[in-house]
């Protein structure tokens, strides 16, 4: 067998190997889902949740860790239709692409049940960009003042160019939203009754104090940096 042969034998091997890890993966992530799902009562699904476990939830990241399970939402949402009460997502979204989530929000509004709600928190554009306007108010300075304190301790003087590098370049973000950008993408993926609450605020018992940046050191830089939307997947005869 030549050289070239077994180069091609070797590279046919390989696919076949990481096809077969890829379909074990996704058929344990699949009965993890399954396994949720099967019992009566509340579903809700936390997506992106680092290691902040909410009980009675179906906790997931990409990066799992104890409690919290596999979950790529960047691909379809291994569960049938009409499955979760409440979708929550918190500073998750900024971290995949406008088109990822664009999909993202198809795949919600198909696993949510019919009144269905989606909660995401993410970073405000308008917040941010409002810092170079004036006028340069005490809440805002307060902001630069303890983002620089946490995250770049040793910078002087103004500060502001480290925040906007930092919330656009750094943290694997991908997108930051505006409140006309995030809600014209719910409405085109046919959610209704479009609500941007204050952090930590909801009508809705199961979604209220959710936020975990809304509690410790960085609450004050949560309440200027974060902006909510809560989004309803319609009754039946909603169109999507």
């Amino acid at each position: 067998m030549s050289l070239r042969d077994e180069l091609r034998r070797f590279k046919v091997v390989r696919d076949v190997a990481q096809t077969v890890r890829s379909l074990s993966g996704q058929l344990s992530q699949n009965a993890v889902f399954a396994r949720y799902l099967e019992n009566p009562g509340f579903k809700g699904l936390n997506v992106g949740s680092s290691q902040r476990f909410l009980k009675g939830w179906l906790n997931t990241d990409v990066a799992p860790s104890k409690g919290v399970k596999f979950l790529d939402a960047t691909r379809p949402l291994p569960a049938p239709d009409n499955s979760f009460d409440f979708i929550f997502g918190e500073h998750f979204i900024e971290h995949i692409t406008f088109e990822q989530g664009r999909r993202f929000f198809e795949e919600a509004w198909r696993v949510l049940k019919p009144n269905g709600v989606m909660r995401l928190a993410t970073p405000s554009l308008e917040n941010i960009a409002s810092l170079y306007a004036e006028p340069y108010s005490k809440e805002k300075s307060e902001f630069v003042r303890q983002y620089l304190s946490l995250w770049h301790p040793t910078v002087k003087g103004d500060g502001r160019a480290f925040v906007f590098d930092s919330l656009f370049r750094k943290y694997g973000h991908q997108f930051i939203y505006d409140r006309a950008t995030l809600q014209s993408l719910a409405q085109s993926t046919g959610f209704t009754a479009i609500t941007f609450p204050d952090v930590g605020k909801s009508k809705h018992p199961e979604l209220q104090k959710l936020e975990f940046r809304a509690s410790g050191p960085i609450v004050d830089l949560n309440d200027f940096e974060t902006m909510v939307m809560e989004a309803t997947r319609p009754a039946e005869g909603g169109a999507k």
